[in-house]
């Protein structure tokens, strides 16, 4: 019994508590963009569809292209640039198309939450030493959930 208490508090002592104590904080605020239907925000659904030209274009050989619905063919990322479609489409081409396009760009942007409050706590832990180990953490959800900022997550509550 004490063996088990002993690593219990260990457990809580550690920092995969406050992790998973802020999984389940961002999955109650940001658990929309798991849901189905449309994408939510402003411009989600404009960068779905460069993520589904990207994932044409790689199919076909090749990672950029012209899209004829604009202007009568304008270069596809000139105003975005295409790393993050380009490893979103990687994955799913990875996983031989048998998972839906949609499901792993909603998992990559609840993906980017977690690593936004990663990077700030290493951030904080290179600057400021490591008497900042948890304060990092509730800098970062204050920034995270502050209300102007929602509609960046794909929520548009600001």
């Amino acid at each position: 019994m004490r063996f088990w208490l002993a690593k219990i508090k260990s457990y809580c002592d550690s920092e995969k508590l406050v992790w998973l104590l802020i999984f389940f904080i961002v999955l109650w605020k940001f658990g929309g963009l798991l849901q189905g239907g449309l994408l939510p925000g402003w411009d989600t659904m404009p960068h779905y569809y460069g993520l589904e030209q990207m994932a044409k274009f790689l199919s076909a050989g090749h990672w950029t292209g012209y899209n004829m619905q604009w202007f009568g063919g304008f270069p596809m990322f000139d105003f975005y640039a295409p790393l993050v479609l380009t490893t979103i489409a990687s994955i799913y081409l990875a996983l031989f198309k048998l998972v839906p396009l949609v499901i792993i760009y909603r998992l990559f942007i609840f993906a980017s939450i977690f690593f936004f409050v990663w990077t700030f706590r290493f951030f904080c832990l290179t600057y400021f030493g490591n008497k900042t180990k948890y304060t990092s953490f509730i800098l970062a959800l204050a920034f995270l959930f502050y209300p102007k900022l929602l509609a960046n997550y794909g929520l548009g509550a600001a």
